[in-house]
């Protein structure tokens, strides 16, 4: 079964079609939902008149850093999961 959405703008006399599995959709509401979440860390953490100034600044760090290594542990371990796919694939050497 192919999963597309098609989207038109007829006032602009422009079609556009975007094709897009299931998968796509998922991460993209994972990351919409990832992005409002930071955001309202942040929010959180500068409202905060506990903290310090380096402790808001070093927690943001944290707080911006945290998707980036966590997409980047993911992108790896994809690759590696491909990878090992591949050479199962190709048999004994």
């Amino acid at each position: 079964m192919e999963f597309v959405t098609k989207l038109s703008a007829e006032n602009s006399g422009a079609f556009t079609v975007v094709d897009s599995s299931p998968s796509h959709v998922l991460v993209l509401a994972a990351s919409a939902v990832l992005l409002a979440l930071t955001i309202t860390v942040l929010i959180v953490l500068w409202r905060d008149r506990d903290r310090t100034l380096l402790e808001k600044t070093v927690w943001s760090v944290i707080a911006l850093l945290f998707p980036v290594i966590g997409a980047a542990v993911v992108g790896v371990a994809l690759l590696w999961h491909r990878a090992r796919d591949a050479k199962r694939r190709r048999g004994p050497s």
